[in-house]
């Protein structure tokens, strides 16, 4: 079965999310490169009778590269006509609220990382109407979910106890290493931009074992059942 190559959704799949792609049966691997840490896939997949772009991997500041290579995945998609794209990260959790494996609607963010310059306008780049849309589908499939504040920081190293402290009372909700450049460059390119976070970690001032990236992966796999019914569920209620 021939899968076309345009589509009019696009989606980034974080840390441990990947697995999601494993649950289309008819999906083409497009495009492969290996560079950097994360070996990035891009797949053509059908879902619903729609043709859904999705990126597994993506480039980090904290791996040296620059703009253009970690906006690279905002670039193929616009290539691709992708109109609205869905970006997902894994993130640790700030929120006393929030527990593993959550799910977190991104309505606004901060930029911790320096080496980003934004110098386009953004004052609110998360699309209200694919906001809404993704609400009203949780609600419906009686999928739990939270509103929140993401924090975009360099890394590659997790958060100390000052910095966890600090972090909270910025009122950040929850913290990771990606997501804001593609966000900004997105919505710079007139892509409607929906933005989630899903909770791999809890981070507290006073906790012994911090987790680690492995322990992250396997909570994200966790979480992608139900992201993958949200997902499902989106594909049809867009135009």
């Amino acid at each position: 079965m021939t899968i076309s190559k345009n589509s009019n959704l696009a989606i980034i799949l974080g840390s441990g999310l990947d697995v999601i792609v494993e649950l289309i049966p008819q999906k083409t691997l497009l495009y492969t490169k290996t560079e950097g840490i994360h070996n990035k896939r891009i797949y053509s997949g059908v879902v619903n009778h729609k043709t859904v772009l999705f990126f597994c991997g993506r480039s980090h500041f904290y791996e040296g590269f620059c703009n253009e290579i970690i906006l690279e995945n905002i670039k193929k998609a616009k290539e691709y006509g992708a109109k609205y794209m869905l970006i997902t990260n894994a993130a640790g959790g700030l929120n006393p609220h929030f527990h593993e494996a959550d799910i977190m609607l991104i309505n606004s963010h901060i930029n911790l990382n320096q080496q980003f310059k934004n110098k386009r306008t953004s004052y609110c780049p998360y699309n209200k109407e694919f906001m809404s849309l993704f609400r009203d589908t949780c609600k419906s499939l009686k999928i739990a979910f939270h509103d929140g504040i993401y924090g975009f920081s360099h890394g590659p190293a997790f958060e100390t106890k000052a910095e966890i402290r600090m972090l909270k009372k910025m009122g950040i909700d929850a913290i990771g290493m990606s997501t804001v450049p593609e966000v900004i460059e997105g919505f710079s390119n007139e892509i409607k931009i929906l933005g989630l976070s899903v909770i791999t970690n809890i981070l507290k001032e006073n906790q012994v074992n911090p987790a680690s990236h492995e322990d992250v992966i396997k909570t994200a796999s966790k979480a992608s059942e139900q992201l993958f019914q949200v997902i499902n569920k989106l594909i049809i209620e867009l135009n």
